[in-house]
């Protein structure tokens, strides 16, 4: 179960969702990058974790048109939401939405995990 929220107070501004096998939420990216170096070797930069390089993909299927449309307003009125999951809550900014075949998809770009 995931719950996606407002960031501020807003009485329709949280919707729970029950996501599907499918989602990626549990993806974690280093910040390293490897270079290559004229002796035949390379050198590897490891800047660490950090949660704003995590990117969220919620796919579900809405129970009904009200579901979709209360996760629809919220990316359209918030540059940032508040998302919950069982890793954890992490604020986020909305990247896109989308419905196919009758599931939808939620791409979210991480900024930070809420301590």
């Amino acid at each position: 179960m995931i719950s996606i929220s407002a960031p501020i107070y807003d009485p329709l501004g949280v919707v729970r969702i029950q996501d599907a096998p499918a989602s990626d939420i549990t993806t974690v990216r280093r910040r390293v990058n490897r270079q290559r170096t004229l002796d035949g070797g390379v050198v590897v930069n490891d800047g660490g974790f950090a949660h704003g390089d995590r990117d969220l993909r919620i796919t579900w299927r809405p129970k009904s048109s009200a579901e979709y449309a209360a996760v629809q307003r919220l990316v359209r009125l918030y540059p940032q939401l508040i998302v919950s999951t069982r890793e954890g809550v992490f604020r986020c900014s909305p990247s896109s939405l989308e419905t196919r075949s009758g599931e939808a998809t939620l791409s979210l770009l991480v900024i930070n995990k809420m301590e």
